[in-house]
């Protein structure tokens, strides 16, 4: 029995230690960094610290009638391929400014990239270079959704837009459901899973980017169904030009770069692009969108749905064009020429832009036998692959031969060489030869994808619910709540004696968990003597407070001030912080000492990302990987995560009530009393408004700092007041080791430690009033 069970627990742990390096992805190789590539091209530093590597050509900035900004497309840099010539671009009296994206070439990565942090590196990157108030903008394949930005975000800065062959997200809400499902379905399947899984999984993004199982992306593979015969003769041209960068788009880390583009582009937008207004109402300048009819990558009815949808974009399709118009010189002039001079391109003009006429070539197709050799069933079935070239990246080789599932043995392509078609750098042309028959398990084949689907499935987080006002089930609000300078509402609840007779006013911040009716048990006599108001608040999200998007260490000390400022509650007032509550706490003492009184900490978490705390403190320490886990899940696979807390065939959240490994006998015995922790019950955690709140507080908590807690500086010099750090030596979420490591590293805090304490001291008998006297009157505990 024992053989048994270590066995399935070796089993276990080597499963999920592979399945932990497969889903984590390496960290980039910053350009400039140690052990990173150098930096050889000029580059601006962003106002959050990042560096934006860019380009100029053309003619001359100061000289220069139109300043534009190209945006690049996927796998592609700062120095994309424009077929025109330096004396066209001066001719046309155009300057123009490209750039490598965040993550691409030598731009600094950016981990928290989005559709809007796009714009807004636009607009800092015109500022910096003084392109003035208002620039041109193009945009190239999924690059555009910088573009859709620019429209949403900085309006105001544009004097021209054009989309070129701008790539559809399947989800945006205009999208009618059948339309979106008929152009989704025509994708090959193996884009449809990646998108899929970029929309609703996108912790596992990096995973099916790089497993080598089954085809996992179309254009990081070079499938030949995503070139049409035009795109093959631009890759023609192309060929014959050198491109010496090429190497460098993908030198910081294919994660960063290309898998980041995807998540992005592919996942939950802030807006709906069918929704934006007209950036030209007094119709100074327009909005261009081009689009190849025989586009294999983005389908032209999706394109003709999003200009019907915005009348004010115009449109031009090209009757033969492909994904690469960008790349052909008669288009890429007329691009520039409708876009800088307004000139409309003519019929017999776009004749005179395709490379060749339009004679067709047979299709040759070659049949592939797939025998079944289940003992029940024999089957034969007839493929049919078009003979067109396939290019593959010279480093990817290897990926040729299909690794084996047991049961299931998956044919090796046989590859000729086929000079016929042009070179392209970095890629070698092949061509489908005759295969070799190929066995598949039916048993297995099935039992995989079955596996596979319910694994999918299991991991989607569901919809938010749709809430209308005359929806029966619209919340009904109770408390009082304020409404913050961003919109959002704060609840709150006001304890203790009235605010205009008190002596000390105290804003309590609740854990994690919690909300603004946690109890304090301080003794409403005690209260009364000392005339203490005390100020209660449901954080972000919790209770009846709004949610905040952007949450951070930072916003909550914002919302604390704000809270103070409206309720009136004077220039200084004290903070008391219960557990992961404390992040908030830490936060007042980094941005508005000024404000505080004086602070208590009772039991605060510590992230283990602290730059000061010594690793040799915190290697061993079993709960730094508990939680590298799952802030890990909890940011990357949130789906995952939702489907592991509600799921009732293994223990996971309920297992956290009286639960031994997390609380000393005194908390079991608080437990007993006290309701614990209702909002991490599986029906709670089934709304998917508490799981959100919940996985977001802890991601910030146990995020990457802005700031070192043990590098702030005493807020009370004078000793006017105090600070106090309270913790169980029995805490077994918070080691007291890591607290008198920081009490140490901050001396002007006292430290107090509870020999027989856990987690939940707050609601020990006495402990509440100790905190008071201590933090009111400096009165040492007994």
């Amino acid at each position: 029995m024992l053989v048994v069970v270590a066995a399935t627990s070796l089993f276990v742990t080597s499963v999920v230690s592979y399945a932990y390096r497969s889903l984590k992805p390496p960290p980039p190789k910053v350009c400039g960094k140690p052990n990173g590539p150098s930096v050889t091209s000029p580059r601006i530093r962003l106002s959050d610290g990042r560096h934006l590597s860019y380009r100029e050509r053309g003619a001359p900035k100061d000289m220069a009638k139109y300043k534009v900004i190209l945006v690049h497309g996927f796998d592609s840099s700062k120095d994309i391929y424009l077929p025109m010539s330096q004396e066209m671009m001066e001719r046309l009296g155009v300057y123009i400014l490209t750039f490598d994206r965040a993550g691409y070439g030598e731009s600094d990565p950016n981990p928290e990239r989005s559709v809007k942090s796009e714009a807004f590196d636009i607009q800092e990157l015109a500022d910096q270079m003084q392109l003035g108030s208002k620039f041109y903008v193009i945009g190239v394949s999924i690059g555009t959704y910088a573009i859709w930005a620019c429209l949403k975000y900085i309006p105001h800065r544009l004097a021209g837009v054009s989309l070129v062959v701008p790539v559809i997200n399947f989800w945006w809400p205009s999208f009618p459901a059948k339309l979106a499902n008929e152009a989704y379905k025509k994708q090959p399947k193996r884009d449809q899973w990646k998108l899929s899984i970029a929309h609703h999984a996108p912790g596992l993004v990096y995973w099916w980017m790089t497993q080598k199982w089954f085809p996992y992306c179309s254009i990081m593979q070079r499938h030949p169904i995503l070139f049409n015969k035009r795109d093959v003769e631009t890759i023609n041209n192309m060929s014959q030009v050198p491109m010496p960068n090429e190497h460098e788009i993908r030198q910081q880390g294919v994660h960063e770069s290309l898998h980041r583009d995807i998540i992005v582009h592919f996942g939950k937008w802030e807006f709906d692009p069918m929704a934006l207004e007209n950036p030209f109402a007094n119709n100074e300048s327009s909005v261009y969108l081009w689009h190849g009819h025989e586009d294999k990558l983005v389908p032209f009815e999706l394109q003709r749905y999003v200009v019907k949808k915005l009348p004010w974009i115009r449109y031009h399709e090209v009757s033969d064009g492909g994904h690469l118009m960008i790349h052909e010189t008669g288009l890429c002039i007329a691009i520039f020429r409708e876009l800088l001079l307004g000139e409309a391109p003519t019929a017999s003009k776009e004749e005179s832009m395709s490379p060749r006429g339009k004679e067709n070539g047979n299709r040759k197709f070659t049949k592939i036998k797939i025998s079944s050799i289940s003992r029940t069933f024999k089957k034969y079935i007839q493929i049919q692959i078009p003979v067109v070239p396939f290019f593959v990246s010279q480093t990817d080789l290897f990926a040729l031969t299909i690794l084996s599932f047991p049961q299931i043995h998956l044919c090796r392509l046989i590859i000729s060489e086929a000079p016929q078609f042009p070179p392209v750098p970095g890629y070698t042309a092949f061509m489908l030869g005759e295969p070799k028959k190929c066995m598949i398990s039916r048993t297995g084949f099935v039992l995989l994808m079955g596996l596979m689907g319910m694994f999918y499935f299991a991991t989607q987080l569901p919809p938010p619910k749709e809430i209308s006002e005359a929806d029966d089930d619209l919340p009904v609000i109770t408390s009082t709540r304020i409404r913050l300078s961003d919109g959002r509402y704060l609840a709150y609840t006001e304890r203790g004696v009235p605010k205009f007779k008190s002596n000390h006013k105290i804003v309590l911040v609740h854990g994690f968990g919690s909300s603004k009716e946690m109890n304090f048990l301080a003794p409403q006599e005690l209260i009364d003597e000392l005339k203490i108001y005390f100020l209660q608040f449901d954080r972000a999200g919790y209770g009846e407070s709004d949610p905040n998007p952007n949450r951070s260490v930072k916003s909550e000390a914002l919302d604390i001030q704000e809270l103070a400022d409206q309720l009136q509650i004077g220039s200084k007032f004290y903070v008391i912080g219960v557990s992961l509550g404390s992040y908030s706490t830490w936060s007042c003492l980094k941005y508005i000492p000024d404000r505080l009184a004086g602070v208590a900490l009772v039991v605060p978490v510590v992230n283990y990302w602290w730059p000061s705390l010594p690793e040799s403190l915190i290697k061993e320490d079993y709960r730094r990987r508990l939680v590298q886990w799952s802030i890990w899940v909890a940011h990357y696979a949130p789906g995952l995560l939702y489907w592991w807390v509600t799921q009732k065939w293994l223990p996971s959240t309920s297992v956290l009530e009286k639960n031994p490994v997390f609380f000393n006998n005194r908390d079991i015995d608080v437990l007993k009393t006290t309701p614990g922790f209702p909002m991490l019950t599986q029906d709670k955690l089934r709304e998917r408004g508490v799981f959100d709140t919940l996985r977001n507080d802890f991601t910030v908590a146990f995020s990457h700092w802005e700031f070192d807690p043990m590098d702030l500086s005493n807020p009370l010099p004078q000793n006017q007041s105090s600070v106090h750090i309270w913790q169980g030596y029995e805490d077994k979420v918070v080691p007291f080791q890591l607290q008198r490591y920081v009490s140490s590293k901050l001396p002007w805090i006292h430290y107090h430690e509870v020999p027989d304490g856990g987690h939940l001291i707050v609601h020990y008998n006495g402990l509440s009033e100790a905190i008071l006297r201590a933090l009111l009157f400096q009165e040492k505990p007994l």
